[in-house]
């Protein structure tokens, strides 16, 4: 459970990275707004929100098998 956490932790701050990184490239004049930063501002909690339904899947599939273990052995490996 606690290597899950990491890692999606590590992915987590490796994204953001990459995400900063990006760069308009194309500008008419100093005044035009880049578009990845209007994007930035109006969908600022996506990327949040995309990391918490990955860690909460993760979260969930662990506790799916770590139930499944269980039941096995309170029926003695017949499931």
């Amino acid at each position: 459970m606690k290597q899950i956490e990491c890692l999606i932790w590590a992915l987590n701050l490796k994204f953001d990275k990459l995400l900063s990184v990006i760069r308009c490239q194309k500008r008419v004049n100093a005044s035009q707004q880049c578009f990845l930063r209007h994007f930035q501002k109006k969908f600022r909690y996506w990327r949040r929100i995309f990391l918490y339904q990955i860690m909460y899947f993760f979260l969930l599939d662990a506790l799916v098998q770590h139930l499944k273990t269980l039941f096995k052995k309170l029926l003695g490996g017949r499931a």
